[in-house]
């Protein structure tokens, strides 16, 4: 992370995963996001959060699914383990209703 916030003094407006080279930075921010998130640095990371879905509005990273556990008091890890149940049953029901209960109180996440 340090190393992306020394390359980019100035956030850009956009910085999409389909170009590959912007794959490092987005992961190096969002990887700091869910440390902070761990630690209950909550608006730090609610922050940086928000940041990657400005930068990456098709969010394919699923930051989404981070942001909504963080506003609903719940560890970064319940994300990883509700996207493994869904892959495994194949139903994602769970992961998209704590998306959409939290979408719903903070409007963080538009699917346009």
């Amino acid at each position: 992370f340090k190393l992306t916030r020394e390359k980019f003094l100035k956030w850009p407006t956009e910085m999409h995963w389909g170009e590959l080279d912007n794959r490092p930075y987005l992961r190096a921010i969002c990887d700091k996001a869910i440390y902070l998130h761990e630690d209950g640095n909550i608006n730090e990371a609610e922050n940086l959060y928000r940041l990657l879905l400005k930068l990456n509005p098709g969010d394919n990273q699923g930051v989404r699914y981070l942001l909504a556990a963080l506003f609903a008091g719940k560890q970064p890890q319940i994300v990883d383990e509700r996207i493994a149940n869904g892959n495994k049953s194949q139903h994602w029901n769970k992961m998209e209703k704590l998306l959409n209960d939290q979408n719903r109180k903070h409007k963080f996440w538009s699917r346009e």
